[in-house]
Protein backbone atom coordinates (compact mmCIF):
# COMPACT_ATOMS: atom_id res chain seq x y z
CA UNK A 1 0.00 0.00 0.00
CA UNK A 2 1.12 3.59 -0.74
CA UNK A 3 1.75 5.64 1.88
CA UNK A 4 0.19 9.29 0.83
CA UNK A 5 2.20 11.20 3.06
CA UNK A 6 5.53 9.64 1.92
CA UNK A 7 4.74 10.38 -1.87
CA UNK A 8 3.20 13.60 -0.84
CA UNK A 9 6.65 14.81 0.69
CA UNK A 10 8.48 13.54 -2.61
CA UNK A 11 5.75 15.42 -4.95
CA UNK A 12 6.23 18.59 -2.93
CA UNK A 13 9.79 18.46 -3.57
CA UNK A 14 9.50 18.60 -7.23
CA UNK A 15 6.98 21.40 -6.95
CA UNK A 16 9.56 23.19 -4.83
CA UNK A 17 12.28 22.54 -7.18
CA UNK A 18 10.34 23.94 -10.13
CA UNK A 19 9.26 27.23 -8.47
CA UNK A 20 13.00 27.62 -7.93
CA UNK A 21 13.98 26.95 -11.50
CA UNK A 22 10.84 28.97 -12.92
CA UNK A 23 12.39 32.18 -11.05
CA UNK A 24 15.73 31.43 -11.62
CA UNK A 25 16.92 28.70 -14.41
CA UNK A 26 20.60 28.47 -12.88
CA UNK A 27 19.31 28.77 -9.09
CA UNK A 28 20.70 24.82 -8.15
CA UNK A 29 23.64 24.86 -10.99
CA UNK A 30 24.80 28.55 -8.83
CA UNK A 31 24.17 26.76 -5.51
CA UNK A 32 25.84 23.64 -6.03
CA UNK A 33 29.12 25.43 -6.85
CA UNK A 34 30.22 26.41 -2.71
CA UNK A 35 28.31 27.36 0.21
CA UNK A 36 29.28 30.74 2.38
CA UNK A 37 26.88 30.79 5.17
CA UNK A 38 26.94 33.23 7.79
CA UNK A 39 25.35 30.90 10.71
CA UNK A 40 25.69 28.21 12.46
CA UNK A 41 23.12 26.26 14.31
CA UNK A 42 23.09 24.21 17.09
CA UNK A 43 19.29 22.94 17.68
CA UNK A 44 16.56 20.30 18.21
CA UNK A 45 15.73 17.43 16.18
CA UNK A 46 12.02 18.30 17.21
CA UNK A 47 10.29 17.99 14.21
CA UNK A 48 8.28 21.38 15.38
CA UNK A 49 11.09 23.58 15.39
CA UNK A 50 12.76 23.50 12.15
CA UNK A 51 14.58 26.47 12.27
CA UNK A 52 14.68 26.77 8.44
CA UNK A 53 10.83 27.11 8.18
CA UNK A 54 10.36 29.35 11.80
CA UNK A 55 12.37 31.46 10.40
CA UNK A 56 11.86 31.10 6.72
CA UNK A 57 15.71 31.08 5.76
CA UNK A 58 16.98 30.64 2.58
CA UNK A 59 19.43 27.38 1.13
CA UNK A 60 22.82 28.41 2.14
CA UNK A 61 22.60 30.89 5.10
CA UNK A 62 22.66 28.26 8.22
CA UNK A 63 25.20 25.69 8.56
CA UNK A 64 23.19 23.53 11.29
CA UNK A 65 23.57 20.44 13.62
CA UNK A 66 20.25 18.91 15.15
CA UNK A 67 20.29 16.43 17.92
CA UNK A 68 18.07 15.46 21.15
CA UNK A 69 18.27 18.76 23.51
CA UNK A 70 20.48 21.05 21.20
CA UNK A 71 23.53 19.91 22.84
CA UNK A 72 27.34 20.52 22.27
CA UNK A 73 28.72 16.90 23.07
CA UNK A 74 32.26 16.74 23.52
CA UNK A 75 32.18 13.48 22.90
CA UNK A 76 30.11 13.15 19.53
CA UNK A 77 32.84 13.30 16.81
CA UNK A 78 30.21 14.28 14.39
CA UNK A 79 29.28 17.60 16.38
CA UNK A 80 32.96 18.11 16.67
CA UNK A 81 33.45 17.80 13.37
CA UNK A 82 30.44 20.32 12.21
CA UNK A 83 31.64 22.67 15.28
CA UNK A 84 35.41 22.69 12.99
CA UNK A 85 33.65 23.18 9.37
CA UNK A 86 31.98 25.82 11.32
CA UNK A 87 34.90 28.06 12.66
CA UNK A 88 37.71 27.14 10.68
CA UNK A 89 36.23 26.33 7.28
CA UNK A 90 33.54 28.36 6.62
CA UNK A 91 34.50 31.12 9.07
CA UNK A 92 30.91 32.04 10.20
CA UNK A 93 30.52 35.16 11.83
CA UNK A 94 27.50 33.81 14.08
CA UNK A 95 26.82 30.66 16.25
CA UNK A 96 23.40 30.23 17.87
CA UNK A 97 22.35 27.43 20.26
CA UNK A 98 18.62 27.39 19.60
CA UNK A 99 16.24 24.92 22.55
CA UNK A 100 12.06 25.20 22.84
CA UNK A 101 9.94 24.77 25.38
CA UNK A 102 8.37 21.27 25.30
CA UNK A 103 11.51 19.85 24.69
CA UNK A 104 11.35 16.35 25.05
CA UNK A 105 15.18 16.15 25.84
CA UNK A 106 14.20 18.66 28.83
CA UNK A 107 11.02 16.37 29.68
CA UNK A 108 12.38 13.54 30.11
CA UNK A 109 15.27 14.63 32.17
CA UNK A 110 12.58 15.64 34.61
CA UNK A 111 10.32 13.17 34.76
CA UNK A 112 12.67 10.01 34.31
CA UNK A 113 14.54 9.07 30.79
CA UNK A 114 12.25 6.06 29.10
CA UNK A 115 15.62 4.28 28.07
CA UNK A 116 19.33 3.94 29.22
CA UNK A 117 20.23 5.32 25.75
CA UNK A 118 17.69 8.50 26.15
CA UNK A 119 19.77 8.60 29.93
CA UNK A 120 23.12 8.74 28.76
CA UNK A 121 22.08 11.08 26.02
CA UNK A 122 20.85 13.96 28.48
CA UNK A 123 23.35 13.09 31.09
CA UNK A 124 24.76 17.20 30.47
CA UNK A 125 21.49 18.33 31.25
CA UNK A 126 20.83 16.05 34.16
CA UNK A 127 23.69 17.88 36.03
CA UNK A 128 22.53 20.82 35.05
CA UNK A 129 18.95 20.22 37.00
CA UNK A 130 20.97 18.99 40.17
CA UNK A 131 23.35 21.80 40.39
CA UNK A 132 20.15 23.93 39.90
CA UNK A 133 17.52 22.04 41.81
CA UNK A 134 16.39 23.95 44.52
CA UNK A 135 15.11 26.58 42.34
CA UNK A 136 13.94 24.54 40.05
CA UNK A 137 11.51 22.68 41.78
CA UNK A 138 10.11 25.84 43.43
CA UNK A 139 8.33 26.50 40.38
CA UNK A 140 5.51 24.79 38.71
CA UNK A 141 5.71 21.87 35.98
CA UNK A 142 5.27 23.78 33.46
CA UNK A 143 7.81 26.47 34.55
CA UNK A 144 10.35 24.45 35.52
CA UNK A 145 10.81 22.45 32.13
CA UNK A 146 10.92 26.15 29.89
CA UNK A 147 13.34 27.06 32.71
CA UNK A 148 15.27 24.28 32.32
CA UNK A 149 15.20 24.39 28.30
CA UNK A 150 16.40 28.18 28.74
CA UNK A 151 19.13 27.17 31.18
CA UNK A 152 20.53 24.28 28.87
CA UNK A 153 20.93 26.97 25.90
CA UNK A 154 23.39 28.88 28.17
CA UNK A 155 25.25 25.94 29.58
CA UNK A 156 25.54 24.32 26.00
CA UNK A 157 26.93 27.64 24.77
CA UNK A 158 29.48 27.73 27.75
CA UNK A 159 30.74 24.06 27.05
CA UNK A 160 31.00 25.32 23.68
CA UNK A 161 33.27 27.84 24.85
CA UNK A 162 35.57 25.27 26.52
CA UNK A 163 36.12 23.59 23.36
CA UNK A 164 39.81 23.90 21.54
CA UNK A 165 37.85 24.73 18.70
CA UNK A 166 36.63 27.72 20.22
CA UNK A 167 39.14 28.27 21.66
CA UNK A 168 41.30 28.63 18.73
CA UNK A 169 38.76 30.59 16.89
CA UNK A 170 38.85 33.51 19.57
CA UNK A 171 42.26 33.93 18.77
CA UNK A 172 41.50 35.20 15.09
CA UNK A 173 40.38 38.88 14.86
CA UNK A 174 37.51 37.96 12.99
CA UNK A 175 35.80 35.04 15.81
CA UNK A 176 32.04 34.50 15.80
CA UNK A 177 29.84 35.88 18.19
CA UNK A 178 27.59 33.92 20.23
CA UNK A 179 23.62 33.61 20.94
CA UNK A 180 21.21 31.90 22.91
CA UNK A 181 17.81 31.50 21.45
CA UNK A 182 14.69 29.76 22.74
CA UNK A 183 11.64 28.91 20.55
CA UNK A 184 8.77 29.70 22.32
CA UNK A 185 6.60 26.80 20.64
CA UNK A 186 3.40 28.20 22.56
CA UNK A 187 3.64 31.93 20.35
CA UNK A 188 5.66 30.30 17.64
CA UNK A 189 8.70 33.16 18.68
CA UNK A 190 12.01 32.83 18.82
CA UNK A 191 13.65 34.99 22.06
CA UNK A 192 16.89 35.93 23.22
CA UNK A 193 18.57 34.51 25.63
CA UNK A 194 20.83 37.12 27.87
CA UNK A 195 24.00 35.46 28.16
CA UNK A 196 26.39 35.74 31.27
CA UNK A 197 29.19 37.41 28.57
CA UNK A 198 31.20 39.40 31.68
CA UNK A 199 31.23 35.85 33.86
CA UNK A 200 32.62 34.16 30.79
CA UNK A 201 34.77 37.34 30.06
CA UNK A 202 36.33 36.86 33.40
CA UNK A 203 36.80 33.44 33.25
CA UNK A 204 38.70 33.42 30.38
CA UNK A 205 36.27 32.10 28.23
CA UNK A 206 35.94 34.16 25.83
CA UNK A 207 38.36 37.06 24.86
CA UNK A 208 38.90 40.22 26.50
CA UNK A 209 37.52 42.37 22.78
CA UNK A 210 34.46 40.07 22.64
CA UNK A 211 31.56 42.99 22.72
CA UNK A 212 29.17 43.24 25.42
CA UNK A 213 25.67 45.17 25.05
Amino acid sequence: MTDCAYEELLSNNKVWAQKHLAKDPHYFVELSKAQSPSFFLISCSDSRASIDAITQSQLGQIFAIRNVANQVSLTDVNSLAAIHLAVNALEVGHIIVCGHYQCRGIIDTLSGPTSQLVEACISPITHLHFRHKDMLDALSDKDRADKLSEMNVVDQLERLCKTSLLEQAFCRPNYPLLHGWIYNIYKGIIEELPLPLKEWKALGLIPESYPIP
